[in-house]
This record gives C-alpha cells, sequence and structure tokens, in this order.
C-alpha cells in the first residue's frame, strides 16, 4: 500500500428523524416481501402531493430533523505503515483480516460521528420503559443525551434538543401511529415495534 496511492477514508454519519422508506426497509428483511412497482409509484405519487405545496414548519412537524456529520479522516496508508502491514504483499487470507480490521476502525468511526435526533432519542427511552408522560420522556431523553455524551457520541450538552423539540417529535410518533397516547402517556403501539426498534438502532451504542 505505501507504494501505491494512497486511499483516504472519511466517516461520515447521516441520520434521520423519518426515514421515508422506513417500512418498506424493515419489510425487506422478510423473505416473503414483495413490492410492485405500482405500490413504489403509488408510494411516490403521495410523498409527491403530500410535500410539493406543503410549508417549512409543516415539513419539520412531519419529518423532523436530518442531520450529518463528518468524523476525522482515516489514511489507508497511515494504517498500514503503523500496523507494518502492506495489503499488497500479504496473502489472501490474511490481507483480508487485515482489511475487516481496518473495516472496524471505519465503523467505530462512524458511530462516534453518527448525529443524536430527536425521535431516535425518544425510541430509545420508550423501548425501556412501558408507559411515560411527556414530562417524562423529556427528562429521560436528557439523562439519555448524557450517557451517549460520556460513551463519545457525537453530541455537546450545549447541543442537547430544547423539550419543545423532544416534544415534537412524540408528535410526530404519535401522528404517525407509532405511539400511542393513553391517559397522557405514551406507550409503543404494538404493531410499530420494528420501527421503535430501528431508529433507536441508530444511536444505540
Amino acid at each position: 500500500m505505501t507504494a501505491d496511492r494512497d486511499i483516504v477514508f472519511v466517516p461520515i454519519g447521516i441520520n434521520y428523524d423519518h426515514v421515508l422508506e422506513d417500512s418498506n426497509l424493515i419489510a425487506m428483511a422478510d423473505e416473503s416481501y414483495s413490492k410492485g412497482t405500482w405500490r413504489h409509484t403509488r408510494d411516490v405519487l403521495r410523498f409527491i402531493g403530500s410535500n410539493l405545496f406543503a410549508s417549512a414548519e409543516a415539513k419539520l412537524s412531519r419529518y423532523g430533523y436530518a442531520s450529518v456529520n463528518f468524523g476525522v479522516p482515516l489514511s489507508a496508508r497511515d494504517y498500514c505503515e503503523r500496523t507494518g502491514q502492506e495489503f499488497r504483499r500479504l496473502e489472501k487470507e490474511f490481507r483480508f483480516q487485515h482489511v475487516e480490521k481496518l473495516a472496524e476502525q471505519l465503523l467505530e468511526a462512524i458511530r462516534h460521528v453518527m448525529p443524536i435526533l430527536p425521535v431516535p432519542l425518544v425510541a430509545t427511552v420508550l423501548e425501556e420503559h412501558e408507559t411515560l408522560s411527556a414530562g417524562e420522556v423529556v427528562e429521560k431523553v436528557n439523562e439519555s443525551i448524557e450517557r451517549l455524551i460520556d460513551s463519545g457520541s457525537a453530541m455537546k450538552l450545549d447541543d442537547k434538543p430544547k423539550e419543545s423539540t423532544i416534544r415534537l417529535a412524540l408528535g410526530l410518533l404519535t401522528e404517525r401511529d407509532i405511539l400511542r397516547v393513553e391517559d397522557n402517556r405514551f406507550r409503543i403501539n404494538e404493531d410499530s415495534k420494528n420501527l421503535v426498534q430501528y431508529y433507536a438502532n441508530s444511536i444505540r451504542q
């Protein structure tokens, strides 16, 4: 590797409060899942129709936030120099082992720059508690943020979402029927547990 052109990897973390194809992505894990052309076209037209003339405020309340973070670039040449190995000189089996180790470093770097967004935070705390009031959700989210920061996640205390932002995430999830409200307490809709897990996994350490 040292005699060749260098390859520089840039860790990038992208996260969303609402992935438009979230239900389909989860369903695709089922081998029996099949989505025809008509269903795909219908979903695209539905998205265009509901957003073409929507205001910025309406889009925010419907889809929440999206964010991207960039990490420290990782040079493959530097990696080879640190480990004392050159990929092109290694036997196939050992080359794959070192490529795997490099990939693990890249995945770890991506994990540390993954944006911490309101919906994944709310999903995380409601996975851990059967029911919570809005105030309790805010409290548990703040506690979760502190744990994530302590573990090296890409957020500072000054960047913590406001209470209104967390309540917006609750509204977004309730509007999508991912959460249900009973006696002013939020709980996960049994039919949406996979979706809650999907969003919580995006910031899981």
